[in-house]
């Protein structure tokens, strides 16, 4: 599995990186074939300015074999918004070790 990280607007500490990626590998125990070599996660973390409010936007977009989905999140927080990316990956992944 391939982890893709890119950032804008924003510089990730080590330990905001590594609690991202230890969240997608966790996906890892859903489906043999998230493990895969060819399964590719490509995220995106945005820092939003909206007047006063500042919000983290992630895209993630997720190639598995035979399957490709786009999920996107928005939050206060990184953390939180990492934990949210990582229960709709969850369900979609879900659904994919269904489908195959």
């Amino acid at each position: 599995m391939q982890i893709l990280t890119r950032t804008n607007h924003l510089t990730l500490s080590p330990a905001q990186q590594e609690y991202l990626e230890k969240k997608i590998n966790k996906l890892t125990r859903y489906a043999e074939r998230v493990s895969d070599s060819a399964s590719k996660f490509h995220i995106d973390v945005t820092n939003q300015q909206v007047k006063s409010d500042q919000k983290i936007e992630i895209k993630s977009q997720v190639h598995l074999p035979h399957d490709n989905f786009h999920v996107e999140v928005h939050a206060t927080s990184f953390e939180s918004a990492v934990d949210e990316l990582f229960e709709k990956l969850e369900r979609h992944i879900g659904k994919y070790k269904e489908k195959f």
